[in-house]
């Protein structure tokens, strides 16, 4: 017995074309997942848990795609915790804020920074068996070599080519007028941050430079809500992304294989991790990776400092700081 009226739906969708049988399929599963799939389940949060934002559907996170500083800001305020969780289709994001929060987050084994920053950021290009789907083994390599690279000695070897970068970037400035901090600082940083983790045929190359660093912002700018909900789905953005990641594979590889056949040794990280003979996949995924993941976190914080002190009342003192360690060590 049908109820009233579904009979008559029911025939009207059997006799209906194709297109709109497909058509409404997906209509309904498009409601399935906004308002089922990622909603939070009663009693599926363990009591230790980070409580969960409250309405966390995809309608409700929407905004964390487009207003993220107001989204994070409002979890905070909604839940009256320091750290929150809420649902994405299958993946659960945790945030945190504060000294307390961060301690819990770098003291559980369980959270992945890396993975977090590749699903929501974008901006790591993402090929299996280089920059995702490791093994633990090639995974403890890449932070044993990360390691080994912010050591007093390799960075000691840097600072001469970096303050070179810095004073060729910023020249380019001019010396009066305004300019975005997001852009020109983000810029800078991008520069140094590709010679301290990759190499000087990398980093000598302006153009390159310029090129790698358009590459990662396509894929920044690529990550919309459909490709970190629905990163099957090959959709215009996420074509874009495969093709830029394969112009940074390129890049990558092209440099390494010129360094291989010049015979040439240089006091750069490349030359390191080809000393220490690990694999190739793991000298390509630790330049690929770690290039834009430094220049994001080095990038966003110089650019939000810099914009701080620019109206703040210790800006002064620090100006006066600066100038006499010039004085005292340059």
């Amino acid at each position: 017995m049908y109820t009233v009226g579904l009979q008559s739906a029911a025939d009207a969708f059997l006799v209906s074309s194709l297109k709109a049988q497909v058509a409404l399929a997906f209509f309904v599963l498009f409601i399935l997942i906004v308002f089922g799939l990622g909603s939070q389940k009663d009693g599926a949060v363990d009591g230790a848990a980070p409580v969960f934002l409250p309405g966390s559907h995809l309608l409700a996170i929407a905004p964390f795609f487009r207003q993220r500083f107001k989204f994070l800001n409002d979890g905070f305020s909604k839940t009256g915790q320091s750290l929150f969780q809420f649902n994405m289709l299958r993946e659960t994001v945790i945030v945190v804020s504060g000294e307390s929060a961060r301690k819990s987050f770098f003291a559980n084994k369980h959270f992945d920074l890396t993975e977090g920053f590749r699903m929501l950021s974008g901006a790591i290009p993402v090929v299996k068996g280089v920059t995702s789907n490791l093994q633990h083994k090639r995974i403890a390599q890449i932070h044993k070599r990360l390691s080994s690279v912010q050591r007093n000695e390799h960075l000691s070897r840097l600072i001469a080519p970096i303050l070179g970068d810095c004073r060729r970037v910023m020249e380019t400035w001019g010396q009066s007028g305004t300019f975005d901090p997001f852009e020109k600082i983000y810029e800078l940083l991008f520069q140094t941050t590709v010679r301290s983790l990759s190499c000087d045929e990398l980093a000598d190359d302006s153009a390159q430079v310029a090129r790698l660093k358009e590459l990662y912002d396509t894929l920044d700018s690529g990550t919309t809500p459909t490709t970190v909900l629905l990163p099957w789905l090959p959709g215009p953005s996420m074509l874009k992304k495969l093709w830029a990641t394969k112009q940074i594979y390129d890049i990558v590889v092209q440099a390494i294989d010129a360094r291989q056949r010049s015979g040439a040794s240089k006091p750069d990280t490349l030359q390191m991790l080809l000393d220490e003979q690990d694999e190739r996949l793991v000298i390509v995924g630790f330049i690929m990776g770690l290039l834009v993941a430094g220049a994001r976190a080095t990038g966003t914080t110089a650019s939000w400092l810099i914009t701080y002190l620019g109206e703040h009342e210790c800006k002064d003192a620090v100006i006066t700081e600066v100038e006499q360690l010039l004085a005292n060590y340059a």
